[in-house]
């Protein structure tokens, strides 16, 4: 992990959760703010912007299975149209 302000993440950093979750990237008082990459413990993987420590922006869900969709979200929620990008191409 990188800073530490208040007993909270602050700064550039790398924090993996009690559940496995690996959160990369910027924190603002412990949540995740600005480029990010959040990767789940069963391979699953956001990369993108984060906003008050949720996707918010133009972002890519890479699901386990290896299907990835690149869209934008808003508060956490795939919002509007996107890309879903197969395994195999």
């Amino acid at each position: 992990m990188g800073s530490m302000r208040e007993g909270k993440p602050h700064g550039p950093g790398t924090l993996t959760t009690e559940t496995g979750t690996i959160n990369k990237g910027n924190f603002v008082e412990g949540v995740l703010h600005g480029e990010s990459t959040v990767t789940q413990v069963d391979g699953s993987q956001f990369e993108g912007f984060c906003e008050n420590g949720h996707p918010h922006g133009q972002g890519k869900l890479t699901q386990a299975d290896g299907i990835s969709i690149e869209c934008h979200f808003e508060n956490g929620i795939q919002h509007g149209q996107g890309k879903v990008i197969w395994p195999d191409g």
